[in-house]
């Protein structure tokens, strides 16, 4: 688990603009879809035809 990244370490220049911010978190990251958070793996997959990650942010914010 050591050789991922741990996303909480890293550090990116809030002043650099969204597209410069976004290449140097892709950059040090190494992989998006596997990485940590402290001691915790992180993967993402994404199913064919799965529901669409937006929809489901959406529905496990909202307050019934």
């Amino acid at each position: 688990m050591s050789y991922l990244v741990d996303i909480e370490k890293l550090r990116i220049d809030d002043t650099l603009d969204k597209s410069d911010r976004m290449l140097r978190y892709l950059n040090a990251v190494e992989n998006p879809y596997r990485f940590r958070v402290g001691d915790t793996v992180v993967n993402i997959a994404f199913a064919e035809k799965g529901v669409v990650l937006q929809d489901a942010l959406v529905k496990a914010l909202t307050i019934s």
